[in-house]
């Protein structure tokens, strides 16, 4: 098999010289061999149990150093929206469907405003922001040479894409939620309003004094 080689101008000048002694194709040969081997050489290496452990480890604090600062932020939305309407009274549903009308007015979006929970003490149930202090608070906890990791890769959170992805998952269960609760509730109006109506159709025979009856006639 013939492969072609491209040799720079300025080499091939340098190469004239060496040309009657010089057998090209067998440098080139013996070139391609040396990088061949090296390779071969290296994925044998890499086959060995020891560098398997090695490179596994590897990519284990990798993982673990990335998991760090990767959040699920849409998961979490989901999370606080089911544990505020486990706890919600009628009074925090009402809040919340202000605070929705109040958004939709103003044009803004419908995750913008998270009511917190009139019944129970503060923090009872987390909000974003909640989630956030908790993200940075875990970060001071890594050591120094991960916050340089941190920077040495430029990574950074953006916070406007998290609060957008957290609020838009909470948002949709909380709608999806009040949605079941109006129609359960109009479902129980409806069975009240038929069965009063029901009460009223029924007609009671009229009772007659028996003084009045022809055979009670004197």
């Amino acid at each position: 098999m013939r492969i072609g080689v491209n040799i720079p101008d300025d080499l091939l000048r340098r190469l004239d010289v060496l040309k009657p002694e010089l057998n090209i194709s067998q440098v080139c040969r013996e070139a391609v061999l040396m990088h061949v081997e090296r390779y071969e050489a290296a994925a044998a290496n890499l086959d060995t149990q020891p560098t398997k452990s090695a490179l596994e480890e590897a990519g284990r604090e990798e993982i673990a150093s990335w998991s760090v600062v990767y959040v699920d932020w849409e998961a979490l939305g989901y999370e606080d929206a089911v544990s505020w309407g486990a706890s919600a009274t009628w009074e925090d549903w009402t809040e919340w469907r202000k605070a929705q009308e109040f958004l939709e007015r103003q044009n803004r979006p419908a995750w913008a405003i998270q009511p917190r929970l009139r019944s129970e003490p503060h923090g009872a149930t987390k909000t974003f922001n909640d989630r956030r202090n908790d993200f940075h608070d875990h970060l001071r906890k890594q050591s120094d040479e991960y916050i340089e990791w941190l920077d040495y890769q430029g990574i950074t959170t953006d916070w406007e894409a998290a609060e957008r992805d957290y609020g838009r998952a909470r948002v949709a269960y909380l709608r999806k939620a009040w949605q079941i609760i109006c129609d359960r509730r109009e479902e129980h109006f409806q069975r009240q309003r038929e069965e009063l109506l029901a009460k009223r159709r029924v007609r009671l025979e009229p009772t007659i004094p028996a003084y009045l009856l022809p055979e009670n006639e004197p």
